[in-house]
């Protein structure tokens, strides 16, 4: 420390960091040196801990408290019971909510099941959701703005122009272009086995992670 009590240029760039070792350890003392190997995936009781503490009403009503309560680290029975079927495919389902940011907060579900889906790509008011277990990447449009909302098209020149980017025919009344409008956007759907689904050829199998590579170009990796 300088005579003016200030940090040398240098050490202001330094952040101290927590001994990730002794961090883990804290969880529940020295059940995270004792590792468990799930068909090469490693695991430890405190992990399995975690996860009873999970929020989700579908784990809580599969497991008992004293499944993990007191138990000792070597206990085989509450890694048998944590680890179930029936427990670990409920965590391989996802949902996606809509909070506003005030006290208390006002939450909102927009979709859910999404299958084995580990990542989200946000993007001009949609986010796209690679479900690695279905093998599609699904989208909710937060804002309506992709999905052509016939009847809220109140003014003839909103229709007409949609009309010019389909190439369709652009006379008539209002009446006339909207239901011509409404009749090209019912076909295109009957062509769309999922309207929610991001439309793929060659689908990919097992999508994983999505991320943009600029505002009209995005890049999903496959397993």
């Amino acid at each position: 420390m300088a005579d003016s009590a200030s940090l040398p240029p240098e050490r202001t760039l330094l952040e101290a960091l927590p001994d990730v070792v002794h961090v883990g350890k804290s969880l529940k003392c020295s059940w995270s040196d004792w590792f468990l190997d799930f068909d090469g995936e490693l695991s430890h009781l405190v992990l399995l801990r975690s996860l009873r503490d999970n929020a989700h009403m579908e784990i809580r009503k599969k497991l008992s408290l004293e499944y993990v309560r007191y138990k000792d680290r070597m206990a085989v029975e509450p890694v048998v019971r944590l680890t179930q079927p029936e427990v670990l495919e409920v965590p391989s389902t996802a949902k996606i909510v809509s909070v506003s940011l005030h006290q208390p907060a006002d939450v909102s579900g927009k979709k859910e099941d999404f299958k084995d889906a580990r990542d989200i790509w946000y993007n001009n008011g949609i986010s796209f959701v690679p479900e690695r277990g279905s093998g599609v990447i699904s989208f909710v449009d937060f804002k309506g703005c992709k999905t052509v909302k016939v009847d809220a098209l109140k003014k003839r020149a909103d229709v007409i122009s949609y009309l010019e980017k389909k190439n369709l025919p652009q006379d008539g009344t209002l009446p006339i272009v909207r239901e011509r409008l409404r009749n090209h956007m019912a076909k295109v759907a009957k062509k769309i086995r999922h309207l929610n689904h991001v439309q793929l050829q060659p689908a990919f199998p097992n999508p994983s992670v999505i991320c943009s590579a600029s505002q009209d170009i995005s890049l999903c990796a496959d397993d």
